[in-house]
């Protein structure tokens, strides 16, 4: 459950930020599929199809464009390149039309090639393709989907002096002390090399014990980093979604439903690239579960004064007995 509900949250919040942000405009469209991975020899090409079906109300026209883009910031943003001429990928994408019509609810497929010339450079190659309502001016971007703008995104591996290198900057968990679960915990990662990298594995949670307690996907959305780009990767551990409200009584039922108690460790064992190179962290955090603690020292203590008073009324009952019978 608890992978699900984090493997569900994530992918929603990996494709809204890092693939594609869906227009607002009343000429809306869709498109299938929004990143496409390719590994192309020098000299070779390929071909595919993007889906797009118009989702607004009346029919409209969508002009093609591609620019190239880098990484920026740490949460898979894109900035886009501006050109005067197209180059590099951007200029190896050919879509087989230069604009396209649709009605309302129609759908159409739009071929492309992609074309990488001889003299290409190794490693990883970045653009999108855009589909807009409005012919492309050169207009500087900084997201997919920028005005009525809705784009795929290209990531093209050309082989050859390929370079891949990561290191971890930074393994973390923003609080070392929880009431209860879940636990969250932060990845931040560089690329070092010349392609992009998916990282793969999982955060072992063991207990005081040395105990495996759970294992937590480290990336199930199978984020991406490109080269020399900073990635910010969230997870948690989690058995249960917290009940919803707020207050004292909220907050005792999730520590009953996420009840974790002591000292834990998480061990970070990651690797990446062709050659399944490898990652390792570790860090230490705490669960005390005092709402929980709290009911249970009162149950203690009420039931301790419980006992205390029927034994001093079974005494007192004696001690009457004794008295009337010495009478």
């Amino acid at each position: 459950m608890s992978r699900l509900y984090f493997r569900s949250a994530m992918l929603l919040a990996n494709v809204c930020i890092l693939f594609f942000a869906v227009t607002q405009s009343a000429q809306a469209i869709a498109i299938s599929p929004v990143m496409i991975d390719l590994e192309i020899e020098r000299g070779q090409a390929q071909d595919g199809v993007i889906t797009l079906q118009n989702t607004g109300p009346a029919a409209a026209t969508y002009f093609i464009s591609a620019q190239n883009f880098v990484s920026k910031g740490e949460e898979g943003q894109q900035e886009f390149v501006t050109d005067n001429q197209l180059t590099d990928l951007a200029a190896w994408i050919k879509p087989e039309v230069e604009s396209i019509t649709l009605k309302s609810n129609e759908v159409q497929a739009v071929h492309y090639s992609v074309r990488v010339p001889t003299d290409a450079a190794p490693g990883g190659h970045y653009a999108a393709v855009f589909f807009s309502t409005q012919p492309s001016a050169g207009e500087g971007a900084t997201a997919v989907g920028v005005g009525t703008k809705t784009g795929a995104l290209f990531l093209v591996r050309v082989p050859g002096k390929i370079v891949e290198s990561a290191e971890i900057k930074d393994f973390s968990s923003p609080n070392r002390l929880y009431n209860s679960l879940p636990a969250s915990f932060i990845l931040r990662i560089q690329n070092l090399g010349n392609v992009h990298l998916r990282p793969q594995g999982q955060i072992v949670i063991k207990n005081i014990f040395g105990q495996v307690v759970e294992n937590v996907p480290l990336n199930p959305t199978e984020a991406t980093v490109l080269p020399n780009g900073l990635r910010r990767l969230e997870t948690a551990w989690i058995k249960v979604a917290a009940p919803q409200g707020s207050g004292a009584l909220a907050g005792l039922k999730n520590e009953w439903k996420n009840f974790a108690l002591g000292r834990y460790t998480a061990d970070l064992q990651a690797n990446y690239g062709r050659s399944n190179l490898s990652l390792a962290a570790q860090l230490t955090f705490w669960v005390i579960p005092w709402r929980s603690g709290l009911l249970i020292l009162v149950g203690l203590i009420l039931i301790w004064l419980m006992i205390k008073g029927y034994n001093r009324m079974v005494v007192m009952r004696a001690l009457g007995r004794h008295m009337k019978q010495a009478k």
